[in-house]
């Protein structure tokens, strides 16, 4: 399933991660919080899953921002830089190894991953530029893996935390930095019929 999505602004990484799993509108202050996010102490979709099952096993890999936020909550974690912008692969490939590796296992209640390739190539060279259609690619070809390694039970949510302008940029409250888009995919897939979703789109 594929689904259209708007962010909110400020369309800044740690701002835009910390509203998805608080829920909480953000303000331009939060801004300089992307350059050294400190631990959430909000109530979030973390903290209700182990309050509600403290046995749920979280694992995160991906973009280190993620741990000083909510490394509390995390099981197990593979962080790794992301101050490089003209790095595009080396966070994709040790992550993108991880999340698999932790897929096989199939030891975890919820898995994130956050991998930062198409965001570096569009600041590093445009949103236009052939880096950018070679990292959706490999992002592709990490969905495609993942999805081949699911089983009946676990579902697939892949988004962007914010989009990007033509010169490759985010921050602000462009249409083109708001845009996003939500692929959700279930090896079982979705029963919706006469769902609130069904009643919406008629």
């Amino acid at each position: 399933m594929l689904m259209p999505m708007a962010s909110e602004n400020p369309t800044v990484t740690s701002v835009r991660v910390k509203s998805m799993l608080t829920g909480a509108l953000n303000a331009f202050f939060e801004v300089s919080e992307n350059f050294g996010s400190a631990a959430i102490e909000e109530d979030n979709v973390l903290y209700q899953l182990k309050k509600a099952d403290p046995s749920a096993k979280v694992v995160f890999a991906g973009d280190y921002i993620w741990e000083g936020m909510f490394g509390a909550f995390f099981d197990r974690t593979y962080a790794y830089p992301s101050f490089n912008v003209r790095d595009l692969d080396s966070l994709d490939v040790q992550a993108g190894a991880d999340i698999l590796k932790e897929i096989e296992a199939n030891d975890f209640r919820l898995l994130i991953g956050h991998i930062i390739g198409v965001d570096h190539a569009g600041h590093t060279y445009s949103a236009r530029h052939s880096e950018i259609e070679r990292k959706l690619n490999d992002t592709e070809v990490l969905i495609r893996k993942i999805i081949t390694r699911l089983n009946e039970e676990t579902v697939l949510l892949v988004f962007g935390d914010h989009g990007m302008t033509e010169e490759g940029n985010h921050g602000g409250a462009s249409e083109q930095e708001l845009r996003s888009v939500l692929f959700a995919y279930s090896r079982g897939g979705f029963n919706h019929r006469n769902s609130s979703y069904d009643k919406a789109f008629k």
